[in-house]
């Protein structure tokens, strides 16, 4: 079945907030505001900002799985565009930074290093569909760094912090995140925090979006997001996601001989948006053998064409962000989804990164916290 199609909006997207909140505490942005996320700002006089990230709380996965009348769903003051890739890794980026994917260079979970000429898993600074270490350093950390809104907060003399399971303290869990955050706001003073969790994603990935796991996952997360709120104090909390998430069908690119032996490399980025490094001479070759095989289930566009469209967002793009792409890039326009690792075909019942409207709209939800 196709899925509707979403072009990403950057006039109110993910990266937006970051700005927004900027905007708020008197320092400089790094691109656009979100302007749904400035009108709540406005209104607002609490000490604490709290912005709380439930990885792949999409609207469609709040609407389909938990009840109108309930905490997280009453509470939603309009909805959001993700970036593109609708991925953890560069959405949150932006939402740390401000800044969009073409300009930090998070661009999906596996990004292709030309420095080091490999296929990254950047969070887990592995080689791409492998344990190996990609370098003795951390690569993405080392080519592509940012300074993220908490520093230059801390730096302009605010209190901002992180409640998550890979920033200082490290807090594993949820409870222990809500515990970081209900001793941050109980100190003096004005404060931003910014937060954390994996939920639902893991969830859905393994079980799928709305069967009887997502359903006890979405509101194990509600109830504890509304006895949170019952316990913070002058606190404006703003609870979104960094992407949505679809129920899948897989397939492997390895099951495809003829498209293989056009490529210099495995693809990058996502298994629903895929960048491809295809030898040169083989361009036509590749295009045939792609739309025969995939050419009602993928869009395949050439990159420059896909910058051209504004998928990036507006503007120029780097030479930089240029070369960690390859001539092609393929988007998913139904349920198929094409991975590069046989075992994950298997694995996976849901999953993102795509431009589907389901996957690129989420919620912004509000609470004022008076205690």
């Amino acid at each position: 079945m196709e899925l509707k199609f979403k072009k990403p909006d950057y006039s109110d997207c993910t990266a937006g907030i970051p700005n927004s909140i900027a905007e708020f505490y008197g320092i400089e942005k790094k691109g656009r505001i979100s302007p749904l996320t400035s009108s709540i700002l406005k209104d607002t006089d609490a000490d604490n900002i709290v912005v709380f990230i439930l990885d792949a709380m999409g609207k469609n996965v709040l609407d389909g799985n938990l009840e109108e009348d309930g905490f997280l769903r009453s509470h939603v003051r309009g909805y959001i565009s993700s970036v593109f890739l609708s991925s953890t890794v560069p959405s949150t980026v932006s939402l740390m930074t401000g800044l969009l994917p073409k300009d930090h260079l998070w661009l999906g979970w596996d990004t292709y290093f030309p420095e080091i000429d490999e296929n990254v898993s950047v969070f887990t600074n592995t080689v791409k569909d492998t344990s190996e270490p990609a370098a003795k350093f951390n690569v993405a950390r080392t080519f592509t760094p940012y300074e993220d809104l908490i520093g230059r907060l801390n730096k302009s003399g605010m209190e901002a912090y992180y409640s998550m399971p890979f920033g200082p303290p490290f807090p594993q869990d949820l409870d222990c995140i809500c515990e970081r955050i209900r001793d941050l706001t109980k100190k003096p003073g004005r404060k931003y925090i910014y937060a954390y969790w994996s939920e639902p994603d893991g969830t859905f990935h393994e079980k799928g979006c709305f069967g009887p796991d997502a359903k006890k996952i979405m509101k194990d997360l509600e109830d504890k997001m509304e006895e949170f709120s019952g316990e913070l104090k002058n606190t404006l909390l703003l609870i979104t996601a960094d992407h949505g998430h679809i129920d899948i069908t897989g397939t492997c690119i390895r099951r495809y001989p003829e498209i293989m032996k056009c490529l210099v490399r495995l693809p990058s980025l996502e298994a629903r948006a895929m960048s491809f490094y295809v030898k040169e001479g083989m361009e036509d070759v590749f295009e045939k053998e792609f739309k025969k095989e995939f050419g009602d289930t993928f869009v395949l566009l050439k990159t420059e064409e896909a910058i051209r469209q504004g998928f990036y967002g507006e503007g120029e793009v780097s030479e930089r962000f240029k070369e960690k792409l390859g001539q092609y890039l393929s988007y998913a326009t139904t349920e198929l989804t094409l991975f590069t690792k046989e075992e994950d075909v298997s694995i996976y019942k849901g999953y993102h990164g795509g431009l589907t409207e389901d996957e690129m709209t989420v919620p912004l939800i509000a609470v004022e916290c008076r205690g």
